[in-house]
């Protein structure tokens, strides 16, 4: 029977790792079972041309835009506001 199941990835330029931690509960033990992995990719260098699928397209557009949004500061609310503007726009306009 299990406890709860938490999932995290993190991006480098090398690739995505990712860890999955199951905290499972038995015969009155808990037990902690962990599986962690490392997928490589070029998604750092990727362009819109070379991406294959739809998740790999919205990830280079995304960097496309943050890169074209150097000037922002993620510590401004206002700053946050824009960038959440241009990505819900960009969005909105991708999906019509």
């Amino acid at each position: 029977m299990s406890a709860g199941t938490r999932y995290r990835e993190w991006r480098t330029k090398r690739g995505l790792h990712w860890e999955m931690v199951d905290d499972v509960t038995g015969h009155g033990e808990e037990v902690i079972r962990t599986s962690c992995g490392f997928h490589p990719d070029e998604y750092a260098a990727l362009t819109e041309e070379e991406a294959q699928d739809y998740f790999a397209k919205t990830f280079v557009m995304i960097r496309t835009i943050l890169e074209q949004s150097h000037e922002l500061c993620m510590d401004d609310e206002e700053d946050r506001l824009n960038l959440c503007q241009k990505l819900a726009r960009w969005a909105t306009v991708k999906s019509q």
